[in-house]
């Protein structure tokens, strides 16, 4: 029988917060599968005497310290690259792991993980159930009923029809990774290493790169707490990533570069690549629709993506790009038509019968 072994990595990035990630850290401490490398990348430029001023049990763990801030505040995603190249390059484990220093996982995780990668072994990705957690509440929210197809996903399925379902948006929560990234096999991982974090630490994206050379696990027990909290690093990156189109630069990387993996690893590569584009162009379309609506005050039932005070990005005092999100509505007409239509039927809906609406991007 092939040992399964793990290397999971913490990335601690923007504030020190030890009341939180000393429960990311107690998670890979208990975790009940002991084949586990813990790695903890310090990628917030704080010198390592306050990383252990935490008083966190660190016995055993791998350190990996960056002296300076690896946040880039014009590239959403640059809090993962330099801490995940850095983890991927000193793990051990046959299967790879990350996540922040704000979530943590159910203590049977890896244990549940390992299960089912004996089971199944040309399986290359895995994935357990996520729920919020609130930690200043402590409260958790489950999956909500709504999205019961995480519940219904089968056990092991091919990586190519999750990548399908999910940028099909036929299956809008059918989400390969909300929060987390999956479980990956290493060595592929360092097959695409290059650019496996240059799109970004979270996978919606760069998940693509492995999951399409073989199948893909589920548990829907092994449960994973994906935090919330006041002051995350991540709502104040969100304003100027899409209100001066950050984002527009970040799609065209992700199709090139996922065509260009397709490219090489797929028979057949024309299918996806054009999965890819569709997806990306309808998010794009969605993105700066929300934009341009805060802008002309259209009112939150126009809007279907949840921005954290947006106008904020006032402040640095650059003026509404209208010219670069005017392109990007002229580049994909029918995108357009297609999601003024649904944003108009959802009001109307929500008007007439005051009940929330599904917001996803089909």
């Amino acid at each position: 029988m092939v040992d399964i072994t793990f290397s999971a990595a913490i990335f601690i990035g923007g504030p020190t917060r030890p009341e939180i990630t000393s429960k990311s850290v107690t998670s890979l401490n208990n975790q009940t599968y002991s084949s586990l490398q813990k790695i903890l990348v310090n990628g917030s430029g704080y010198s390592l005497s306050i990383i252990n001023s935490l008083g966190l049990n660190l016995a055993g763990w791998e350190i990996v310290n960056f002296p300076v801030d690896t946040f880039v505040r014009s590239e959403v995603f640059s809090l993962h690259r330099w801490p995940g190249q850095a983890a991927l390059r000193i793990s051990t484990g046959n299967f790879f792991f990350t996540m922040n220093d704000d979530d943590f996982l159910e203590l049977d995780f890896f244990e549940r993980m390992a299960i089912l990668f004996r089971k199944y072994p040309h399986a290359v990705t895995g994935i357990g159930l996520p729920a919020s957690y609130f930690h200043e509440s402590k409260q958790i929210v489950h999956r909500k009923s709504r999205e019961n197809d995480w519940r219904t996903r089968p056990e092991c399925e091919s990586g190519l029809d999750l990548i399908k379902k999910h940028l099909s948006g036929k299956y809008p929560f059918y989400n390969p990774n909300p929060g987390f990234q999956f479980v990956s096999k290493t060595d592929l991982v360092r097959d695409v290493a290059d650019t496996f974090f240059s799109t970004g630490g979270f996978p919606e994206d760069s998940f693509v790169q492995v999951a399409m050379r073989g199948d893909t696990v589920f548990d829907k027990d092994a449960i994973m707490y994906w935090g919330r909290h006041k002051g995350q690093e991540h709502f104040d990156k969100t304003y100027d990533h899409y209100w001066y189109g950050i984002y527009r630069r970040m799609f065209d990387t992700y199709i090139n570069v996922n065509s260009e993996i397709a490219s090489r690893f797929l028979l057949n590569p024309a299918e996806l690549q054009k999965y890819l584009k569709n997806y990306h162009r309808k998010y794009l379309v969605s993105i700066t629709l929300d934009c341009i609506s805060l802008q002309l005050h259209l009112g939150a039932r126009f809007r279907r993506t949840k921005f954290y005070n947006p106008y904020a990005a006032k402040s640095s005092g650059m003026k509404f790009p209208w010219i670069l999100h005017l392109s990007s509505l002229l580049r994909n007409p029918l995108f357009v038509i297609q999601n003024i239509y649904l944003r108009l039927r959802d009001s109307i809906n929500y008007t007439r019968y005051g009940t929330a609406v599904s917001r996803n991007f089909d």
